[in-house]
């Protein structure tokens, strides 16, 4: 026959045998209550009940557990989460490239990208490249590529430091390489070529503007973005700039 705990519902197979007319008591192995079952009556006209897959039988008080696919695992919820977060991500993106397609014809849309437009046209005011250049050259029996240059700050506020970002270009206009820069960390070229190529590796790689000194009105500070492993498709550079906090 099969028993259901009283108190926590989990359901058990017991032998007919073992349940007297006066009842016997059995505790829940889950719930840890104590019951008295009582022999079934003798059931109506009805369709006989299929046993249940994988049940336990038990054969005294203490053994008694619960048969086995009742219980339910606890519910996933992270992944329904997770789902509905990418869901929403995936409908934002959605929704911004359908606003820059259709920009000129919605003019909140078109103010609304005009202002980032000259936000990026404001910085490149005020914070103005010159004297670039871009060259190969061979450190330590190892081919990098160099971009030298110079900002300055035209703004009204003094800033901690410019940071620039490089990129390598190939013939047909395609981001190839990047890199990282910093107004003031400048290495001659004539430094570079006699400079260890490990030294090297660590000072292209340091992207702390830690120990730089800071840029003020009016004036300018040299910058070098070296490239430790350049593409051989590499014809072309641009260099902008990303960050100037002010001081």
């Amino acid at each position: 026959m099969i028993v259901k705990c009283e108190a926590c519902g989990t359901r058990y197979r017991l032998e007919d045998s073992r349940v007297k007319p006066e009842g016997v008591k059995v505790r829940c192995s889950r719930c840890g209550h104590v019951f008295t079952v009582f022999p079934e009556a003798p059931p109506v006209e009805g369709p006989r009940e299929e046993p249940l897959p994988d049940e336990e039988i038990f054969g005294d008080v203490s053994s008694l557990a619960p048969e086995e696919g009742v219980a339910l695992p606890e519910e996933r919820k992270g992944l329904p989460k997770l789902a509905l977060v990418l869901l929403i991500v995936m409908l934002a993106l959605l929704a911004v490239a359908l606003l820059f397609i259709n920009r000129e014809r919605i003019p909140f849309v078109r103010g609304l990208f005009g202002k980032v437009a000259q936000m990026i046209e404001a910085k490149e005011r005020l914070f103005p490249l010159s004297e670039l250049k871009g060259y190969r050259l061979v450190v330590d029996g190892t081919e990098v590529f160099v971009i030298e240059g110079r900002v300055s700050n035209q703004s009204r506020e003094p800033c901690r430091y410019v940071k620039l970002r490089g990129r390598l270009l190939d013939a047909r206009g395609r981001r190839v390489a990047e890199g990282v820069g910093f107004s003031g960390r400048h290495i001659p070229r004539k430094r570079l070529q006699g400079m260890d190529f490990p030294l090297l590796k660590d000072l292209a790689r340091n992207q702390s503007p830690s120990g730089l000194a800071p840029l003020a009105p009016g004036d300018s500070a040299s910058f070098t973005i070296v490239f430790l492993s350049p593409p051989k498709g590499a014809t072309d550079f641009q260099v902008e700039v990303v960050e100037t906090p002010v001081l």
